[in-house]
């Protein structure tokens, strides 16, 4: 697993759109970056610059 990413300004949490292994931080279901099993989970996120979320099928700003 890889470390946390710090939220930085101009970037907001988007669910929905991570890839298995590459989202940002925990979830109910794990506690660290790095851990989701599988693409498209409703659960897990990615920081993205903010506005780019919702153009993205299937993202959510959390």
């Amino acid at each position: 697993a890889s470390d946390a990413v710090a939220g930085k300004p101009g970037f907001e949490k988007c669910q929905g759109i991570a890839k298995a292994g590459m989202n940002d931080c925990g979830t109910s279901k794990h506690s660290c970056a790095g851990q989701a099993t599988v693409d498209g989970d409703p659960e897990e996120w990615v920081y993205v610059p903010e506005g780019t979320c919702k153009k993205i099928v299937g993202g959510k700003v959390k």
